[in-house]
């Protein structure tokens, strides 16, 4: 063999040695191969750039630091203060225990919560993503309750009809989720203190059953045991056809 190959061969022995140093040292989590939320592949994305990116709002770390969706983080706080507002004059709780209590439970969470997610986030410490998840998560719950409950004039996004579709369509894009089991962890602290016989996948269909595509289907749930990914895994799975009728 030539000196030279040898020299080349060993360069590349070397740098393989390197990768594998790197992704040993890699922060991973055991359920990472069971990541559910990811970006869609360019080839697909390049056929309609516009079709799997929000238009409105920003959930989950996907999209955060795309500034043309920065109007809508200001409302996500007051809808969060309008649902810590309700609870505390429904109950015997007061702003600071559920706020504390929902940022207990979502640092809890952020591993597992991470590991939904394809990539990593170098830019969200575990804090900064556990505040998010409180941010966006109580966000959407409101909206649902509000949806439930239409509130008075006044509302940025119930007051503008094209508003309104624009997040529910935003809701059901794959790069714009958060982990259901998130949402259920708030609704159990939230929400479910001022609806009580109602379940959060019931607020979920009941939001988004204009959205429904199929002519001839419906928004059903149909095993309550199944769990969940997100958002738009669950409207997915509860699509049932209906027979067509005669032409």
């Amino acid at each position: 063999m030539p000196i030279e190959d040898g020299e080349h061969i060993r360069d590349v022995h070397e740098s393989i040695i390197l990768l594998l140093e790197g992704e040993t040292q890699r922060p991973q989590h055991p359920l990472q191969s069971k990541s559910t939320i990811c970006r869609i592949p360019g080839t697909l994305r390049d056929l309609n750039p516009t079709a799997y990116a929000p238009q409105i709002i920003s959930i989950g770390p996907l999209h955060r630091e795309n500034k043309r969706l920065n109007a809508m983080e200001e409302h996500k706080v007051t809808y969060m203060l309008q649902l810590f507002q309700q609870i505390v004059k429904s109950t015997d709780m007061n702003m600071e225990h559920i706020r504390r209590e929902c940022a207990q439970e979502m640092f809890g969470l952020v591993a597992r919560t991470r590991a939904c997610y394809a990539e990593s986030f170098k830019l969200y410490d575990d804090p900064r993503l556990a505040e998010m998840m409180v941010i966006d998560g109580c966000f959407i719950l409101e909206l649902l309750y509000m949806f439930q409950n239409p509130p008075a004039d006044g509302d940025p996004i119930f007051d503008n009809i094209l508003v309104a579709h624009g997040i529910k369509n935003d809701l059901l894009l794959l790069e714009n989720q958060i982990p259901f089991f998130v949402l259920e962890k708030l609704f159990g602290l939230t929400v479910k203190h001022l609806l009580n016989n109602t379940s959060l996948t019931d607020l979920v269909l009941n939001f988004l059953k204009d959205m429904n595509i199929i002519k001839y289907g419906e928004l059903k749930l149909t095993d309550e045991t199944v769990d969940h990914c997100h958002i738009l895994g669950l409207f997915q799975s509860c699509y049932v056809l209906i027979t067509s009728p005669l032409l």
